[in-house]
């Protein structure tokens, strides 16, 4: 398994955080509405403001961007972006691993939203246990149960 780390992100990371983004993201934003940078850049900054953004470390360098939201009931993994260069190592299928041992540990179900066009993203959630959920804009839920302790 690969093995990272985390860092949390602010808002001097803004750079980073959309450089990630634009490499990531664009061209399905671009599908769908167009890409406007000073539009993407404010979202980006208004995200970093929330501290739920964490870069994903491995060998020290930052290859990617983790955001994690927890309620009550329920983990969702709402963005997960690694970059083009280092796609195809294993490094999200270990940051979903994680995840999901979190979401067993805690016992709360783990959501996420994938596009339509990531067909990739989806073959590796699917394959990982979760299952699709519900339809959203552009894409679908998809949600992955935690085991139940016998």
């Amino acid at each position: 398994m690969t093995r990272f780390t985390l860092e949390p992100l602010t808002e001097a990371d803004g750079a980073f955080r959309l450089a990630v983004y634009r490499a990531t993201i664009k061209p399905s934003i671009d599908a769908l509405f167009g890409w406007d940078n000073a539009t993407q850049s404010a979202l980006v900054l208004d995200q970093l403001r929330s501290r739920t953004h964490a870069a994903i470390v491995v060998e020290g360098q930052r290859v990617g961007v983790l955001q994690v939201e927890q309620s009550v009931d329920a983990l969702a993994l709402s963005q997960i972006e690694i970059l083009p260069e280092f796609q195809g190592r294993g490094i999200g299928t270990a940051v979903v691993e994680a995840l999901i041992a979190r979401s067993d540990r805690e016992g709360k179900p783990l959501t996420l939203h994938v596009f339509n066009s990531n067909t990739s993203a989806r073959r590796m959630y699917e394959r990982l246990g979760f299952v699709v959920s519900g339809e959203v804009e552009h894409g679908v839920e998809m949600r992955y149960w935690p085991v139940q302790p016998a």
